[in-house]
């Protein structure tokens, strides 16, 4: 039987500048809840414009450009969460834009795609 104890959260290193890596991991439940709540009206625009309306779930990358020119803030919140950071959305918005991008889509996989796919 195992222990919560030996668990170790998975995580991905995703570039921000040469030898400056940033560490991420999937988001919880309680991140999820979390960014929910914190930015319902943005989210739901999004999932009825790019989900509801397609009757389709996008591709990660897709999803992640709707974030990135849709919902900037949502982005950057997500990632100072999935860095356990989530007091520092602001110096994440302020970094380039393809580490956003690199990093959301990091973050994405690490949420909802389990080991064995």
């Amino acid at each position: 039987m195992g222990s919560l104890a030996d668990i170790a959260i998975p995580t991905e290193e995703v570039e921000v500048a040469k030898g400056v890596t940033l560490t991420l991991r999937g988001l919880s439940f309680l991140d999820v809840s979390t960014i929910f709540k914190d930015h319902a009206a943005v989210l739901d625009k999004l999932y009825r414009e790019h989900v509801v309306e397609r009757h389709e779930m996008p591709p990660t990358d897709q999803l992640a450009k709707a974030f990135m020119t849709e919902a900037p803030d949502v982005v950057a919140h997500i990632i100072a969460r999935a860095n356990d950071e989530p007091d520092l959305h602001e110096k994440v918005s302020k970094l380039p834009g393809i580490v956003q991008v690199n990093a959301l889509i990091a973050v994405a996989a690490l949420t909802f795609h389990s080991e064995d796919e």
